[in-house]
């Protein structure tokens, strides 16, 4: 199988983008898989999620972008086959800093096709869709949006849905898309009602099966700096993420 490349997206924030790829990356490990995240968001939560530091880092996907540093050069180990490109704030420049060199949307694309040896690289892009996320899904095979269990969930979505769509017409055209429900509550009616309106919306064919449930577990692993499978392996969080990796495996296989 080749490596699938997913960029997980969506400019709006608080709907577990992040707590999504750290332990979607981790269970991925947990089933025999080798993984590669990549933090592509200057706020540097994913990096945060893993224990480290981003202002401590020498090199991070900034050098890689920015300078041609090689990603192997860049990447820090955080678990069995499990590995990270970190981010921090100086990331953020990047974004004005890629308009001005050449090929400044297939960048990202040019360092991963450089990698061998993994079987998924995720990417956790920033909440917001300018270069770094045009960056991510001109690179991905599939892209994956977490979207929150509440009112307003579809608002916002088409502006990440022509994004998509200007990075098929403009070379990646075989990339796909999947939702999946955050933050779920089942005790809740407008949870329940916006997860039968995705589900609607988008069809089976377009969401995955598994729903990540509210859990206060989830919150406290990031805070901790382990994925949730390490933290506290028997929570909902856990099962829900576990299942979730589960998914997109069975999905590359088909």
């Amino acid at each position: 199988m080749r490596t699938c490349i997913a960029a997980f997206a969506n400019q709006k924030g608080g709907v577990a983008k992040t707590t999504s790829v750290a332990n979607v990356g981790a269970c991925l490990a947990r089933h025999g898989q080798k993984v590669l995240l990549v933090d592509l968001d200057p706020q540097g939560n994913l990096t945060e999620s893993f224990g480290i530091n981003p202002d401590l880092q020498d090199k991070t996907i900034y050098d890689s972008l920015i300078e041609g540093v090689a990603l192997k050069n860049v990447l820090v180990g955080v678990g069995e086959r499990l590995d990270l490109i970190p981010a921090n704030t100086h990331l953020a420049g990047a974004e004005s800093e890629l308009l001005n060199l050449p090929e400044k949307n297939t960048r990202l694309k040019k360092l991963l096709g450089r990698v061998s040896g993994y079987d998924y690289i995720l990417i956790d892009c920033p909440p917001s869709l300018g270069q770094l996320t045009v960056n991510a899904l001109m690179s991905a095979h599939r892209i994956y949006i977490p979207v929150q269990s509440e009112f307003f969930a579809l608002k916002g979505l088409q502006k990440l849905l022509q994004t998509i769509e200007f990075a098929k017409v403009h070379g990646n055209k075989g990339l796909t898309k999947k939702i999946f429900a955050t933050l779920f509550d089942g005790r809740i009616s407008i949870c329940r009602d916006v997860l039968g309106q995705l589900k609607i919306h988008f069809g089976a064919g377009e969401m995955f099966d598994t729903v990540i449930r509210k859990n206060i577990t989830l919150v406290e692993a990031s805070a901790s700096g382990k994925p949730i499978v390490d933290y506290r392996p028997a929570s909902h969080g856990a099962a829900d993420y576990m299942g979730l990796a589960a998914e997109i495996i069975m999905e590359g296989a088909k």
